[in-house]
């Protein structure tokens, strides 16, 4: 949760509605391309540290807001 709104990534997204990463890029693209939503107020880079081995390595991810998560979960339950 950050600005009173949920952001997950493309990952999380596809673990919630049991789809694959794939499917879920699909998904997220057509929302996109067809003007459904506008990138630039649903998605977010959000800094996340992953261990590799004895390493932290430090990545910026996408994550996507709920409005953009609830469009997905429309799509991936009803098309």
């Amino acid at each position: 949760m950050q600005e009173d709104s949920l952001w997950l990534t493309q990952k999380q997204i596809a673990d919630l509605f049991e789809r694959s990463n794939k499917t879920i890029s699909e998904h997220i693209n057509n929302i996109y391309d067809e003007g459904e939503l506008d990138p630039t107020s649903t998605i977010r880079k959000f800094r996340t540290v992953a261990l590799e081995g004895a390493r932290e390595l430090e990545r910026l991810l996408d994550h996507y807001n709920l409005e953009a998560v609830l469009s997905v979960g429309y799509r991936v339950r009803y098309r």
